[in-house]
């Protein structure tokens, strides 16, 4: 119900107070009740209406409305936190508000709408549809609010929907005191309300919509009807959802939870639900067959299943977590990332909606996932943050122990993503835990991460949590113990932190002495002793000043005690027990028992005497009150008891002489307080009476010693002083040291006896399980009644190759005969094994029996199979039901031997050890580590020293049940992955009965494709039930199997067995791993390389001593790193570092990484590390050695001499600059020396540690290629490379290669750069039959055209292509003025390499230079160039790649930023690999520019550098050099620049407006004939003028009259007639102004000179611009573009007639261009018709004829061809030089769009500005290949596998064993 709290509304301002601030304040706030939580919504005016905006929750939990948390700092210590949210908003002044509407015209159907702000639907709809969509409310219909998807959801999806919510009226009836009941129909609706007096029911409902464009908008889509529609569901309001609404909100709130319902059949009937969506953690769950299925994660369900083991893994997560499972039993324990989780008192504490910590996920992965092991025994968390997120839950939950084994795994040393940071960080909320396992675990984790610090800080001072751990070590349990060797490597990292001296220090150096000295094997440890604290003694003290004389009253301050004293004192009621011990509580805890409080000197002497009867035990167990007063009497004060006085007196003597206190005079309290200020005090007639009664006895008083007190008493003893050495005992009595854990994996054999009379019922295992399980674990189905053997096939296939290849030219290598040779092993080999090998099937599912599914007995045969496999099925889940609870009773009696008391009856020691195993204080055993142990060849020992009263027959019992208990749970995991597969056969054979049944099959097509996938599915469910275990071998009795525990721990971590294939690789591996051998083996893809025989091979390799380093390439680290992580998360536990180096690693990195890699080593860790890495360590090694040997090759003797001899000629200030320069001999060049060799003995330290390591190679193809890669490092100073600089050779390095692939771009259409070779007929005759020769060779496929120009065939390119690109070199040549060579000698010389016999004479050394890098790239740089895939093989790289590589390279060389590096795959650049070869980079990186074209950043280069040119060239812009180059860039690009065209080009417009037209009609790929064909059936014309050319329109003069009659008479003339008409046109125009100037008496004679240098202007623009279009457009056709040109050539010769010129010249001056789609202004006349053109030739009217408008559509852009800007061409738009604001992201992406492919552009880039900046060299290199990872330099054993082997290795790695099996 919705209850009304309050309605205020204040009054409105006096009149002519209106103004700012005066608006009405409007507030209601409301209380919603649903689901036992309260709501409270504040009201807010927008555009006029009243909405409500959430205010507070009570339980944000189960609110739709999930407030942020605020925020604030967690104390560790508190309960949860609150689950109420928000804060109840106070009245507020009401503010402007801004109302947004739209009119959405391509959706009628939705009509006007406005936009209801996400803040008014808070709490009325879920958080997950209003963070996913924007709501708009309908105007027409104010009852709707439709939701349109986000960019991010959209962007996300699949598939796109589209909201809407229907609000319904309010019940008829509503609640009493209520404004509305909300009507909730049952699982139907979501409670909305809608305004702020009203109250509605919203249903909302999911629309689908039907697939559309990207780029089209959301708006337009219309609902697709095919689809189901979703409403969502009111879950928490229907009680029979309440218990999964429960379950789900273990994972998230539900404001972020969805329940989808399809819409009921009828009204009243109940929704059915569809689907459950938790978009915040990126789940959803379909309902399939009555289970919620995970989207996510395939084959798993929502589940409830539980068991005793996998409870205990969940202890305090049970309340956070959701449970998947699917049909093999596996199950999956689900977590929410999104939830922060916090500790509290009772546990941990899952914060949901904290948006920093939202903010760091993953975007697409926000849960954590973790596999529950079929045996129970553990989790396995396979990534980084999965474990970091484990971790801190067990932490939270003091789960120590399962913390403390899940350290070893959780740790990075590359940088953590800000999920996995986050996460590391909330560790630190766990410091306030000072249990000692919690210091331990600490501890743990800053031993794992030693050596990452730089990435894993630890967020806890471990300084103080090794004081914590020292001091407590005596309590730390077993399970999370540190080795004495972690000690102290933690003491030596850290022992700047702990103390040294005092009373602090004395735990710390203790136990660091005792540990040394038992290490060490002596009989004594040195003892640090504590400072004596030594109080003062209470009987040292003599006090006799009672007896002392005096009027027995004391001093004044005694005396004002003794007042005080009987003021405050009140006695106390007598009593026993209880009574009394509260009584002494109060008086020590409220500071009353002092000799002047209430419970002081009169309390105690009452209790002395006996006046007082207060005691804590009876009499008759020896107590009374003057023994409690003579205890408390020692508790006062201590300035009290060291100091003399007369009340510490008369009590000291009381409590040594029991029967004279008893006889002193009682205490007889004042009757009123102020008695004691009276001459008739009672204390001062005490106090007399008592001193005379001592003074009469004074003879008999004794001291507290016994003496009497008319003596001196003696001192009492010193102090005790410990030793200050301990003597030691042996190592095996220091039982707190054992640690329990396994300390190899040496085993390769372990003998599994037969088991008989456990402990535990159904442990024990026969002869005949221990063969089956070790043999074919599923042959007690039993497998011979579902399965049948059979010889594969009756003969032998024939042996050798089935053809013959020796004789082919290829074949002549060594290579390809070595690979013939292999190939015909193979085959024999093949033959040998299919003559033996037997084929195992299902008995039921034969090749007959199949046949009989698809013929006409097919329900016969179908019945018999489905009961067959129904009854396989049962026996498999029977099989299972019986292994888990063997295997769960066999684990149970192996810790139940190790862990229990061994004997019966136990005796008081073996008793006292149980308890002590059950306290915490000996080593308890569990699972994981028996299985360990199994795999150590001292298990045995460490089990009997875990137990000493085991015993080694009982330890190897424990390991037989063990292994029994793990070859079960193997089986389980078999049995389990074969019941899907049954299923699917089940579901196979239920096809083929229906089809058989009358439904029949659609086609032949699918019934033969229905019977391959029976039989396929049957023979591979046969094969995995025929499965066996590779490595067992059994006795011949059945009693004992000897088996390899390291194979079968794997088999059980990873719950699969193991092939033959992989058994045997591994143990050839290690056989000659044993031997220090190197192998290289081939493994076909698919054998488990990666995923099997690497983590193997780690497994055991590693002993603690050798260090094992997995290569991978770069490429394949990241997975390399995950699946080793994956692998060793579980049983054997492992860490897994990364090996990364590179040139810029300096001296600290070093060290760290030699820390790391000991430390790797001495825990059995795996490396990984990409080749690069390794190679650049080589390379830093020796450049360090090389350095520090220059260095002391250098004669510093000789300065410093000269410095010592020249004494007074040397000032101090040149002595100073010497230092300072570090010059031999000052005190700057010994720090260098001694720099490089800290420098040089920290890589020589790490070189030391591979020294005793093992390298596994994988892709060793890839990795030990000597080719591919190499890694380079140049040393010394930076040289300009040759033929680059000069006077004559300037460049000439690239500028040739450039030119020379210019002209293969050119015959691709692309425009020359090389404007003087555009312009020559020779260069484009030559131009074209390059055109001819690439068509031919695309359709001989000896090239290939996408992405690009690329060579497939060498011959073709020799025969072919090679004399057409020689020719084209000499006129390259000739233009470089290499001109004492004839065509036919140069030619010559480069194809043939043929120099004349006076070449010499004849040219200078630059011009042999010149041609003997022509001839190069003729003969080898440019085949090669062209046989590389750009973004494949070789590449830019793009901005994103640039700037990742920045990031993670902030020291990256210039060369990698600016030219082509090679690629490792498609858009994959290599890491930091380039290209060595100067020319070869030369090439690619012009090849890569002009397909990929300029980036940003590269076109601000060549930009800054022409305003840079700009700024110190002197004159207008326009004339300036860099603004005409800017100009040119832009017109080459097809614009212009604002501002600088000419007032009327009327040709250039004509001629490029045809050639733009041309290049349309290119694209759209016309023929000639299509073009006739097209001209017949219009008849010669155009379909109107309007869609015509700019300068037809503009040369109708106005459109009309005989202006008009000449355009169409000319439509279908070619493009020089209607130049032609144009310059007549002019001509007359010519005529009509001269008259009219000369009647004004005007001097026209310079207009006409004007107009002459105009027309030649136009005639050079005219040609460029038709020469360029023709050149860039008419790609295919070589003849067209010879014929056009000649065409140009005699118009070029007609243009110079004076009268064409003057016409053409006058039209310019009189010409104004019209705008896009108008007419000209009708004041320019049009030209006479009268003026015949002149005949145009065939082919130029082929060239130009029939030229389709401008407005055409366009096709794709080819790679390097330029092509004009859409959407017109002659838009002035393009800013000038001067103007351009470079940092105006639109100007540059305007201009980038423009420029970027433009191939001059592209030029100057390169000569001006990339290559001068990178075409260096330095004399001295280092290289490092793939011989130093497969030689022994780093690695003396190295074990390399790839599916794709090669015979090129190392010698040292011996020759490739390649996979003998095809």
């Amino acid at each position: 119900a919705m209850l009304l709290l309050r309605a205020t509304m204040t009054p409105p301002p006096p009149a002519g107070q209106e103004g700012a601030g005066s608006a009405v304040v409007v507030s209601r706030q409301v209380v919603a009740h649903a689901s036992g939580r309260v709501e409270v919504y504040a009201l807010e005016s927008l555009g006029r209406t009243i909405y409500r905006r959430f205010a507070q929750t009570s339980d944000a939990a189960s609110s739709l409305h999930e407030p942020s948390p605020e925020s604030q700092q967690w104390v560790p210590t508190q309960p949860p936190p609150d689950p109420s949210r928000g804060a109840v908003l106070g009245l507020a002044p009401a503010r402007p508000s801004l109302r947004v509407a739209r009119n959405l015209a391509n959706a009628p159907h939705l009509a006007q709408q406005t936009l209801v702000p996400k803040r008014l639907l808070r709490g009325l709809l879920p958080d997950a549809l209003l963070d996913g969509y924007v709501f708009w409310q309908a105007d027409g219909e104010p009852q709707h609010l439709h939701g349109f998807e986000t960019d991010e959801t959209a962007a996300a999806a699949v598939t796109h929907h589209r909201l809407l919510v229907e609000l319904r009226p309010p019940p008829a009836e509503p609640l009493e005191g209520a404004v509305a009941a909300p009507m909730l129909p049952t699982g139907t609706s979501s409670s909305l309300f809608n305004l702020a007096g009203d109250a509605a029911d919203g249903v909302v409902t999911r629309l689908p919509l039907c697939d559309v464009h990207a780029a089209a908008p959301r708006t337009d889509a219309v609902v697709d009807d095919s689809k189901p529609r979703l409403v969502l569901a009111n879950a928490a309001a229907s009680a029979s959802s309440a218990p999964l609404v429960a379950l789900l909100q273990r994972l998230e709130s539900a404001a972020h939870t969805l329940f989808w319902c399809a819409p009921p059949a009828a009204d009243g009937d109940a929704a059915a639900l569809a689907r459950v969506e938790l978009p915040r953690l990126r789940l959803s769950f379909a309902v399939v067959g009555g289970r919620l299925l995970s989207e996510e994660h395939g084959g798993h369900w929502i589940s409830d299943a539980r068991g005793g083991a996998l409870d205990q893994l969940l202890l305090g997560l049970a309340a956070h977590c959701l449970l998947l499972e699917n049909a093999t039993g596996e199950v999956l324990v689900l977590l929410p990332a999104t939830g922060r989780p916090l500790p509290v008192a009772s546990g941990v504490h899952l914060l949901h909606g904290d948006a920093g910590w939202l903010a760091n996920l993953h975007p697409s992965v926000r849960h954590y996932v973790y596999a529950a092991h079929p045996s129970g025994a553990f989790l396995a968390s396979t990534t980084l943050g999965s474990s970091l997120y484990l971790l801190v839950c067990y932490l939270f939950t003091s789960n120590h122990e399962l913390a403390f084994r899940l350290a070893e795994c959780c740790v990075s040393d590359t940088p953590l993503s800000p999920e996995e940071a986050q996460l590391w960080a909330t560790l630190g909320l766990a410091a306030h835990d000072t249990h000692p396992d919690a210091h331990a675990v600490r501890l743990k984790l800053s031993l794992v991460t030693m050596g990452a610090e730089d990435v894993m800080a630890c967020p806890w001072d471990v300084g103080a949590e090794l004081r914590g751990y020292l001091s407590k070590a005596q309590h730390v349990s077993p399970a999370c113990r540190l080795y004495p060797d972690e000690e102290a490597l933690l003491y030596q990292e850290h022992k700047a932190t702990l103390p040294t001296k005092g009373n602090d220090a004395v735990d710390v150096l203790n136990r660091r002495a005792v540990l040394k000295a038992i290490r060490a094997g002596e009989a004594e440890a040195p003892l640090a002793l504590p400072k004596p604290l030594v109080p003062p003694s209470f009987d040292a003290v003599a006090d006799g000043s009672c007896l002392d004389s005096g009027d027995g009253l004391g001093s004044l301050l005694e005396a004002a005690q003794r007042k005080g004293a009987a003021a405050f004192y009140s006695r106390a009621a007598e009593g026993t027990g209880a009574e009394v011990a509260s009584i002494v509580h109060e008086a020590l805890e409220g500071g009353a028992l002092t000799l002047g409080g209430s419970r002081g000197f009169f309390f105690l002497y009452e209790l002395m005497s006996g006046s007082l009867q207060l005691q804590l035990l009876p009499s008759e167990l020896g107590d009374s009150p003057h023994s409690l007063a003579c205890v408390l009497l020692r508790m006062l004060p201590q300035h009290e008891t060291s100091s003399r006085g007369l009340l510490q007196s008369i009590l000291r003597t009381m409590a040594a002489n029991r029967a004279v206190a008893a006889a002193l005079p009682p205490y007889e309290p004042p009757a009123q307080k102020s008695e004691v200020l009276t001459k008739e005090d009672p204390s001062k007639q005490l106090l007399l009476a008592v001193h005379d009664a001592l003074q009469a006895k004074r003879a008999s008083l004794l001291w507290a010693t016994g003496e009497p007190m008319s003596g001196a008493m003696s001192m009492p003893p010193p102090a005790f002083r410990p030793p200050d050495v301990l003597r030691l005992q042996p190592t095996a009595a220091y039982r707190e040291l054992i640690v329990p854990r396994a300390t190899d994996v040496a085993c390769a054999k372990l003998r599994v006896a037969t088991v008989k009379g456990a402990a535990v019922e159904g442990a024990d295992m026969d002869a005949a399980e221990l063969t089956a399980l070790c043999s074919t674990p599923l042959s007690p189905l039993p497998l011979d009644r579902f399965v049948r053997s059979a010889a594969a096939r009756r003969d032998r296939p024939g042996g050798g190759l089935p053809f013959e290849l020796r004789k082919h030219p290829r074949a002549k290598s060594p290579v390809a005969l070595e690979m013939l040779s292999r190939l015909a092993a193979d085959c024999e080999l093949y033959a040998d094994a299919e003559a033996s090998r037997t084929m195992v099937q299902l008995d039921c599912l034969r090749p007959r029996s199949v046949q009989a599914l698809f013929g006409p007995s097919a329900r016969t045969a179908a019945t018999k199979a489905a009961s067959s496999l129904r009854a396989l099925r049962s026996a498999l889940e029977q099989l299972c039901v019986a292994d888990e609870g063997a295997a769960h009773a066999a684990a149970e009696a192996a810790l139940g031997l190790v862990n229990g008391v061994p004997r019966d009856p136990p005796s008081r020691e073996l008793l006292s050890h149980r308890l002590r195993v059950t306290g915490g204080r000996e080593p308890k055993v569990w699972f994981e580590l028996l299985v360990a142990l199994s795999m150590s060849e001292h298990g045995v020992a460490a089990l009997c020293h875990f137990n000493p009263y085991l015993g080694e027959q009982l330890a190897q019992r424990a390991l037989h049940l063990c292994a029994a208990a793990m070859l079960r749970t193997s089986r389980i995991s078999q049995a389990r992955r074969c019941l899907p597969q049954v299923d699917d056969l089940l579901g196979l054979v239920a096809a083929a009965e229906k089809a058989a049944g009358g439904a029949g099959w659609p086609s032949e097509e699918v019934r033969l494709e229905a019977r391959t996938e029976l039989g396929v599915k049957a023979d591979g469910l046969a094969s995995a039930l025929a499965a066996g275990r590779k490595h067992a071998t059994v006795g011949g009795a059945g009693a004992e199997a000897t088996l390899d525990p390291r194979l079968l721990a794997f088999e059980f971590a990873s719950t699969f067995v193991l092939r033959g294939a992989q058994v045997s690789l591994v143990s050839d591996f290690i056989a000659k791993a044993g031997g220090g051998e190197s192998l290289c083996c081939q493994m076909i893809m698919g054998g488990g390389k990666t995923t099997v025989i690497t983590p193997l091979l780690a497994l055991l390799l590693a002993d603690g001593k050798r260090l094992v380093v997995q290569c991978v390439p770069a490429a394949l680290l990241e997975m390399s790193r995950a699946v080793v992580r994956a692998a060793f998360a579980t049983v054997t536990r492992k860490a897994v570092y990364t090996f990364e180096y590179d040139r810029l690693t300096d001296l600290q990195a070093t060290q760290r990484l030699r820390a790391k890699l000991s430390k790797a080593a001495a825990t059995r860790a795996v490396v990984v590390c990409s080749p690069i890495s390794v190679k650049a360590f080589v390379l830093k090694l020796v450049e360090s050695l090389h350095q520090l040997s220059q260095s002391y090759a250098e004669k510093p003797k000789g300065v410093a001499g000269a410095i010592d001899a020249a004494g007074s000629a040397l000032t101090k200030f040149g002595k100073g600059l010497l230092h300072r320069f570090g010059v031999p001999g000052s005190d700057a060049y010994v720090d260098r020396i001694k720099a490089l060799r800290r420098e040089t003995e920290a890589c020589v330290a790490v070189y030391r540690v591979l020294q005793g390591s093992a390298l596994l190679v994988d892709e060793v193809d890839l990795v030990l290629h000597p080719l591919k890669s190499e890694l380079n490092w140049p040393l010394g100073d930076k040289l300009p490379l040759d033929f680059t600089e000069g006077e004559d050779k300037t460049g000439l390095r690239w500028r040739i290669p450039f030119l020379l692939l210019d002209a293969l771009f050119a015959a691709r259409g692309a425009p020359l750069v090389n404007e003087s070779l555009g312009a020559s007929p020779r260069a484009l005759e030559l131009i074209a039959t390059l055109r001819e020769q690439l068509e031919a060779g695309l359709n001989a496929q000896h090239l290939q055209a996408a992405p690009h120009l690329l060579l497939l065939r060498r011959e073709f390119y020799d025969e072919t292509l090679k004399p057409l690109l020689a020719r084209w070199l000499v006129l390259v040549l000739t233009q470089l003025k290499l001109r004492k060579l004839s065509d036919a000698e140069a030619t010559e010389y480069l194809l043939h390499r043929k120099v004349p016999a006076d070449a010499g004479q004849r040219l200078s050394g630059t011009q042999q230079q010149m041609l003997r890098l022509s001839a190069d790239w003729l003969s080898a740089f440019l085949p090669h160039v062209l046989s590389r895939i750009d973004r494949v093989h070789y590449g830019l790289l793009s901005p994103a790649q640039l700037a990742a590589a920045l990031k993670d390279q902030p020291q990256m060389p210039v060369s990698r930023r600016l030219l082509a590096v090679p690629f490792v795959g498609k858009d994959v650049p290599s890491k930091a690999s380039e290209f060595s070869h100067p020319d070869v980079v030369i090439g690619l990186s012009i090849a890569a520019f002009r397909y990929e074209g300029l980036r940003k950043s590269d076109l601000l280069e060549v930009l800054h550098g022409l305003r840079t040119q700009m700024a110190s060239q002197p004159g207008p812009y326009s004339r300036r050099p860099a603004c005409a180059k800017y100009r040119k860039y832009v017109e080459h690009a097809g614009a212009h620049v604002r501002g600088s065209r000419a007032p009327a080009d009327p040709a250039g417009l004509m001629l490029a407006q045809s050639a733009v037209e041309i290049q349309a009609a290119e694209r759209g790929r016309r023929t000639r004939k299509d073009i006739a064909a097209e001209r017949k059936s219009s008849g010669g014309r155009r379909k109107s003028s309007g869609e015509g050319p700019i300068w037809r329109q503009a040369g109708s003069g106005g459109g009309g009259g005989a202006g008009a009659a000449a355009a169409t008479a000319t439509g279908g003339s070619s493009g020089i007639e209607r130049l032609t008409s144009w310059s007549s046109a002019a001509t007359e125009r010519l005529r009509q102004t001269s008259i009219a100037k000369a009647a004004s008496g005007r001097d026209w004679g310079k207009d006409v000179r004007d107009m002459g240098s105009f027309v030649a202007r136009i005639s050079s623009r005219a040609l460029r611009a038709l020469g360029a279009a023709t050149a860039r457009c008419m790609q295919d056709q070589g003849q067209r573009i010879h014929s056009a040109n000649s065409e140009l050539r005699r118009h070029k010769a007609a243009s110079s007639d004076p009268n064409m010129c003057a016409g053409l010249g006058a039209v310019a001056r009189g010409y104004t261009h019209p705008k896009r789609g108008e007419p000209p202004p009708p004041s320019q006349p049009p030209p006479p018709p009268s003026i015949p053109p002149s005949a145009p030739s065939e082919a130029s009217s082929r060239s130009l004829e029939s030229i389709p408008s401008p407005d055409s559509p366009t096709v794709e852009r080819k790679s390097g061809v330029l092509e004009p800007p859409p959407p017109d061409l002659f838009d002035e738009d393009v800013l000038p030089l001067q103007m351009l604001d470079l940092g105006d992201p639109e100007q540059v992406d305007q201009l980038h769009g423009l420029l970027h492919k433009v191939p001059h552009v592209v030029y100057d880039l390169l000569n001006e500005h990339t290559f001068p900046k990178t075409m260096e060299f330095q004399e001295t290199k280092l290289s490092a290949s793939g011989q130093d990872l497969g030689g022994s330099v780093l690695f003396p054993l190295r074990l390399g596998f790839s599916g794709t082997p090669s015979s090129l290795l190392p010698l040292e790695m011996g020759a490739c064993q390649f996979a003998r099996t095809i």
